[in-house]
């Protein structure tokens, strides 16, 4: 379930907008969509209509739980966790506070406790988690005797507090986890959860959830390839693509990470409006139609709607394209780098997607 919620927050664009395209030259009367495009404006975002007034989780949060490494009792280095996901059921507390690593923050660190009910006391732990792309670093609890409190008010916000947790440094050798108690890790701290009203029957947005370039350029080509050079911020990212068109004529495209390897998921438009100098793409994804009988439930565990209160889950993005100057046929393809990027809304989507089969026993 915390992977959906990874799955439908901070949605960003990287795709967008793109697309189309296929088949002959001007004189044998080549598709419209073949040539240069550039975006002239983009909206649209992830909306939430409720039959209730309520308070959601999206993430927002007050304070934070400070983790400070030790090498024989010298401070190595202090980390700062403002995510805070809390699940309580028949088995026991259950508590992840973390910090990804991303296009600003080299390292990611991520703290849980797992409180189990009285009968399952043996089980108690807790954890501390620090890596980037490159190393990875494990500290154990496993005594039980971590000092945490935890308040939920009348909205359902948690309040998390943590009193000097000590974990040990645990790594693996000849077969066997290891403790080396020189090196350790202090958590303490609180956070709490903030809530966001919604009103009953309003289409609220879910801002947080989407990120539209600032720029985007798009070249089409006649074969099926093409090119997209995105922009966000002060970030230029330009990929090689493959177009392909639906019987129903909708418009796709993936991601190319090599002549013969274009498997990362890129978007579908499924409306499209086009003259000879501009395009209109737009997408509509119904997403508790897709969630079919678990959207309550996948709502109520990502966002705390509650249950029975969810009218309607969508996306909508449109986006208006003119057409440029036609630059230079790609004969080679600028592949991406398997490293970590923006994920794109329809990426997301898709795999939110796959959970909901996976969970159906489907493939």
């Amino acid at each position: 379930i915390y992977l959906l919620g990874i799955i439908m927050k901070k949605i960003t664009f990287f795709t967008l907008l793109f697309l189309i395209v296929s088949c002959e030259d001007e004189k044998e009367g080549s598709n419209p969509f073949v040539g240069t495009w550039e975006m002239s404006s983009a909206s649209g975002g992830i909306y939430l209509i409720v039959n209730k007034t309520q308070v959601l989780k999206m993430g927002a949060t007050d304070g934070s739980i400070i983790a400070t490494t030790y090498n024989n009792q010298n401070i190595l280095d202090t980390y700062s966790m403002n995510e805070l996901q809390i699940n309580e059921n028949m088995d026991g507390v259950f508590i992840d506070v973390r910090k990804f690593y991303n296009d600003n923050l080299s390292t990611g660190v991520e703290y849980y406790i797992r409180d189990y009910v009285s009968s399952l006391d043996n089980y108690d732990e807790s954890r501390f988690y620090l890596g980037n792309m490159n190393e990875y670093y494990e500290f154990v609890n496993e005594s039980g005797n971590f000092n945490y409190t935890l308040k939920v008010d009348s909205d359902g916000m948690y309040t998390l507090s943590v009193v000097q947790d000590t974990l040990y440094r645990q790594t693996f050798i000849n077969f066997d986890n290891v403790i080396d108690s020189t090196r350790y890790v202090l958590v303490s701290g609180a956070l709490k959860e903030v809530g966001t009203p919604i009103q009953a029957g309003a289409a609220f947005s879910m801002e947080d959830d989407i990120d539209l370039p600032s720029s985007l350029t798009l070249t089409l080509n006649d074969d099926s390839t093409g090119f997209v050079e995105e922009v966000f911020d002060d970030m230029r990212v330009s990929t090689s693509i493959r177009w392909f068109l639906y019987p129903d004529s909708t418009f796709g495209w993936n991601y190319c990470y090599t002549m013969n390897d274009c498997s990362e998921d890129g978007p579908i438009f499924n409306q499209y409006e086009i003259n000879e100098n501009s395009l209109v793409l737009g997408l509509y994804q119904d997403m508790c139609e897709e969630m079919g009988p678990y959207c309550d439930d996948m709502m109520n565990s990502t966002y705390g709607v509650e249950i029975g209160t969810t009218e309607s889950y969508w996306a909508e993005i449109n986006v208006a394209m003119e057409r440029t100057e036609n630059k230079k046929r790609l004969t080679s393809i600028e592949t991406l780098k398997k490293k970590p990027r923006r994920e794109s809304i329809f990426q997301k989507i898709n795999r939110q997607k796959q959970i909901i089969h996976k969970s159906r026993g489907e493939k």
